[in-house]
């Protein structure tokens, strides 16, 4: 080892980035102190063999690499970073070196936003939630009433009683499919991103018939779901950007002097990409806040109990699905948001 390279590593082993180099036999020729903390040693082994992963054949520009390493026997960590070639004097390339960063607390941290922007928006919808199951509870308990006088008395009507009995087997499946929406929206957080292939449809119209216990008051809500579009990743949380999405159009219609309040989801494509577009016919978002929208604990809607959480946790799910979530130009009134999503 000469003095330069002396150096280099010195320095290297007191970098907190994982650091590692792979010769052109795809074996790791070098790796600094973090790189063999966390990958343990592997200088003179294969690239696969100790990252459990193929060597880019290309480096594209600015492309980010993610690299797994074990924290316990049920977890992985996440190591996010670039590769760059390393050439000769005669531009001769000689080696790759990666240098990347331990994002496993950025991951952690996520989650634990994604899971409060969750029970957030499951508390906000307490009130609808009470009211929807307190309609069918009430006539549950109308109908076991009269049931029970009709067995006491001894006067039963088989055709009537019959039909007391559906209607409270219809109250409870309904109770059941509100709780289920409910556990769905409380879970959604704790799934993690997986390589599932999904219809893209499927989940929109799952999260509308959540969002409908905020909507049915404040709008007609109407789906365009024909197009079936597959996508990879998680349903739970691609459903929880799309609810956020369709909730917050029905929050700003709320007192609209429109006579027809109106939110609108589409799911559609766009070469590559899977779209799912949300619009509203309300008073649209102000400049001043277009900017910032997308930043955590801002909201427009402070006021009426928004955390402000929504839209940043929406738009970190669509980066983790490699999409993004971004504010649509249009000619018109109300606000348009878009999920754009790689087709699988």
């Amino acid at each position: 080892m000469n003095d330069e390279t002396a150096i280099f590593s010195s320095i290297a082993d007191l970098v907190r980035d994982v650091t590692f180099a792979v010769d052109e036999n795809d074996c790791i020729s070098y790796m600094n102190g973090s790189a063999k903390n966390l990958f343990g040693e592997g200088i003179g082994q294969r690239f696969d063999e100790v990252l459990g992963a193929s060597l880019p054949s290309e480096i594209p520009a600015e492309a980010l690499f993610e690299y797994s390493f074990a924290l316990s026997e049920s977890e992985d960590g996440k190591v996010l970073g670039k590769w760059v070639a390393v050439s000769d004097q005669r531009g001769q390339r000689f080696a790759r070196v990666y240098v990347g960063r331990d994002v496993t607390p950025e991951r952690k941290l996520q989650q634990d936003l994604v899971r409060s922007a969750a029970l957030a928006e499951l508390g906000l919808m307490a009130a609808e939630v009470a009211h929807e199951v307190n309609n069918p509870a009430t006539y549950l308990m109308t109908n076991l009433s009269i049931l029970r006088d009709d067995l006491g008395s001894g006067n039963i009507d088989p055709d009537s009683s019959m039909e007391l009995i559906e209607e409270c087997l219809d109250g409870i499946s309904r109770i059941t499919d509100i709780v289920k929406r409910m556990r769905s929206l409380a879970t959604s957080s704790g799934e993690a991103f997986g390589d599932e292939r999904v219809d893209l449809s499927t989940i929109v119209r799952d999260a509308c018939r959540i969002a409908g216990l905020r909507v049915k008051y404040k709008a007609d809500l109407h789906i365009h779901d024909t197009l079936s579009l597959h996508v990879v990743g998680s349903p739970k949380r691609l459903g929880q950007v799309v609810l956020n999405l369709v909730v917050n159009a029905a929050d700003a219609l709320s007192g609209q002097s429109d006579p027809m309040p109106r939110i609108d989801v589409e799911v559609q494509q766009s070469g590559a990409w899977a779209e799912v577009v949300v619009r509203d016919n309300g008073p649209g978002i102000p400049e001043s806040m277009r900017e910032k929208l997308f930043q955590p604990f801002v909201s427009s809607k402070v006021d009426k109990g928004g955390t402000g959480l929504g839209l940043a946790v929406s738009r970190t799910i669509a980066e983790e699905h490699r999409g993004t979530l971004e504010i649509l130009e249009h000619d018109g009134v109300g606000a348009w948001f878009v999920l754009r999503l790689p087709l699988a």
